[in-house]
């Protein structure tokens, strides 16, 4: 897992909402089925190299949408809202928590002038969600999301880190 999301994603404050958890399709890898052997009864189906995808809504969901396996709960859960599933692109889920990281990002883009809308890039995850959704990975629709370069992200996440720490000292 990428070090800066983890540490961005500590800035911020899921709601508890539950939508990655009944509307989101998560893959799980073969080191998550290893940590949390629970999972291998939630798959709806393998995909490849001993990847699966996890049933939907996840089982592991409370009625007061708190997670069962919170603690061996696997990767992409773990990063979410921030998805880092297209090279060398940081992906956040248009939810309560990501619209959070979201609101800061366009703030951070338009103060530096990064456009905050590149239609070769969005065309391009735009087929790669096809591709995903052909192979029986992810969901059936795409839910909103915003995509940003690697590089932007990493200028964003110190960007935002400094931000925070001020406000924190106010």
């Amino acid at each position: 897992m990428n070090p800066k999301i983890t540490a961005l994603q500590a800035l911020y404050s899921c709601e508890g909402c539950g939508r990655c958890c009944r509307r989101e399709r998560v893959t799980v890898s073969p080191e998550d089925m290893r940590r949390n052997r629970r999972l291998l009864g939630a798959i709806d189906n393998y995909v490849a190299f001993g990847y699966a995808v996890l049933k939907l809504p996840c089982k592991f969901i409370s009625e007061d949408n708190r997670c069962t396996c919170y603690a061996a709960r696997p990767a992409p859960c773990r990063l979410y809202p921030i998805i880092e599933k297209y090279p060398e692109h940081v992906t956040i889920s248009q939810c309560p928590y990501g619209n959070k990281i979201i609101k800061d990002l366009m703030e951070f883009c338009e103060l530096n002038g990064i456009p905050t809308e590149d239609a070769t890039a969005k065309e391009n995850i735009m087929k790669m969600d096809q591709m995903y959704r052909d192979m029986g990975l992810g969901q059936e629709e795409s839910f909103p999301a915003v995509s940003i370069p690697m590089l932007v992200f990493n200028e964003f996440y110190g960007w935002i880190k400094i931000r925070k720490q001020g406000d924190d000292e106010k």
